[in-house]
């Protein structure tokens, strides 16, 4: 009866064991889909929030887009030590790789177009208030001899 005893013991913690295993399997699964579901969120804020700076150049967006990848990229570090997979570890390594010429370019694209605002405001802005000016002085001297005719001869 004993030795009956002890063998369903036994069983029952090898069972235990089983289940223990698949349990704490499926949590790392659960892990790494959440994982995923975040870098998927911060690819996407990150494409956004450049795409809104191309239209306003307000500086904090593209700040904003550097950040999200910074934590896609702690995101895809994350599930990489979550999965035991290789083929998984190789998907996070490559991601991370795919993600770099875009952080890379969100920098230039802040460059580009703060170097176009330079431009914008140092020579394009200054040149038309100064054409504007000398228009508004002619418009000025035809009405002053009383026939702004002598503007279209």
């Amino acid at each position: 009866m004993v030795i009956l005893v002890a063998g369903m013991a036994g069983l029952g913690y090898y069972d235990i064991q089983v289940a223990s295993e698949g349990f704490d399997s499926y949590r790392r699964q659960a892990r790494i889909n959440v994982a995923t579901s975040d870098m998927t969120v911060n690819l996407t804020q990150s494409v956004s929030k450049t795409y809104d700076y191309l239209s306003s150049s307000n500086p904090d967006l593209i700040t904003d887009a550097q950040k999200d990848i910074d934590e896609f990229n702690r995101i895809a570090d994350t599930a990489h030590g979550e999965t035991h997979v290789d083929y998984r570890k190789e998907t996070c390594t490559n991601l991370k790789k795919q993600i770099l010429p875009m952080r890379e370019a969100e920098t230039t694209i802040r460059d580009n177009i703060e170097e176009m605002v330079k431009q914008y405001d140092g020579v394009v802005r200054p040149a038309y208030d100064s054409m504007s000016n000398q228009f508004r002085e002619l418009a000025d001297m035809g009405r002053d001899v009383d026939n702004i005719t002598l503007l279209h001869t």
